[in-house]
């Protein structure tokens, strides 16, 4: 098939090796398309078990495996810098180690890519596991770029995992800032809209995407007034139009209603079902 593509993982101290057999798993096992290299860095000290399990991945696996260890902790954002510039594939994989591919998902992405050569960014629905593999629900994402770009302001239309873009146009771009060691993705999908990059998302999920007690606890204060940066930013930059000033402030509003009224909002979010 056109187009290599290269799979970006990153291993952390907190790498689950139970969650990172099962995502292994689900790359060599059930993909009828694998990708054409693995990058795996491991970012600071890992687990000796979640050593050995790579080490025995590189000795099945027929594929370009490169491993890089990082000595320090850099974060998530410089590691797919790293990656992406480690990599000569036309297409960047985005998956987590916490995170199961559904059959198929690389054949079915990258085919459509081959098929659309105006789309940069393709996403995916996915289906929301819990940390025994529980399936919560189903996360619905706007398919077309005009219905993704009409969301981006208010909400994050793209699930950063499910995705794989054209390598070359992110680069273009400069790739994801360092600045951001979350929401990295979201600040990426602004200056992508900026550049005129265009998005999709495939209508059917091919990814169970992982959320667990750690999700939740992320979206501190902090990571709000990130959010809340980055949309500044936008509105600077031509990603935000005057008219969607008011998605400035959604972040506070989340952040300060009660729990109770939380649970009802959440409710309402169109990516849910």
């Amino acid at each position: 098939m056109k187009g290599k593509a290269a799979l970006g993982l990153f291993i952390y101290k907190e790498t689950n090796p139970n969650e990172l057999k099962n995502c292994l798993e689900s790359i060599w096992n059930i993909q009828s398309r694998k990708p054409d290299e693995i990058i795996i860095i491991s970012d600071g000290p890992i687990k000796e078990k979640v050593r050995k399990m790579v080490h025995e991945f590189r000795k099945v696996c027929s594929l370009n495996i490169i491993w890089v260890n990082n000595k320090e902790n850099v974060g998530l954002t410089k590691c797919l810098n790293q990656a992406l510039k480690i990599s000569n594939s036309e297409y960047f994989i985005r998956m987590d180690t916490d995170d199961i591919a559904v059959k198929d998902r690389f054949l079915k992405q990258i085919t459509y890519l081959n098929q659309n050569q105006d789309i940069s960014i393709l996403g995916t629905n996915a289906y929301e596991i819990d940390g025994n593999n529980v399936k919560l629900r189903e996360r619905l994402l706007p398919e077309k770029h005009k219905d993704i770009i009409k969301l981006l302001p208010w909400l994050n239309p793209i699930t950063h995992p499910t995705v794989v873009f054209r390598r070359k146009d992110i680069l273009q771009i400069g790739g994801y800032d360092e600045q951001y060691r979350t929401s990295q993705d979201y600040d990426l999908w602004f200056r992508a809209k900026s550049a005129g990059l265009k998005f999709h998302n495939l209508q059917e999920s091919l990814l169970f995407y992982r959320i667990n007690d750690g999700y939740h606890k992320r979206k501190d204060f902090k990571y709000r007034l990130k959010d809340i940066r980055i949309k500044y930013r936008a509105l600077k930059n031509g990603g935000l139009s005057f008219l969607e000033l008011p998605a400035l402030i959604i972040p506070l509003i989340v952040w300060f209603v009660p729990s109770s009224l939380y649970n009802h909002i959440k409710k309402l979010d169109p990516r849910k079902k």
